[in-house]
């Protein structure tokens, strides 16, 4: 899988992207906080995970239809 070749390639930087993506879902969780419900907000970020699976898969599957790209 590409994120494991990734992680042993580079931690540090692998650990870096995941604590800066931590850091922007935060911050738009507390700007939200008091304008939606803490259900609501979750609500959403389970939507993006849907999306992001679903996005994962269809750029996994495009790797895999393209000839030029080696796996």
């Amino acid at each position: 899988m590409e994120i494991e070749e990734t992680t042993q390639k580079t931690p540090n930087g692998y650990k870096d992207y995941e604590i800066e993506l931590h850091r922007e879902l935060m911050n738009s969780c507390r700007k939200y906080i008091k304008k939606l419900s803490v259900y609501t907000i979750l609500g959403i970020l389970d939507f993006v995970k849907q999306e992001t699976i679903e996005l994962e898969n269809a750029t996994s599957q495009n790797i895999k239809d393209d000839a030029s790209i080696e796996i």
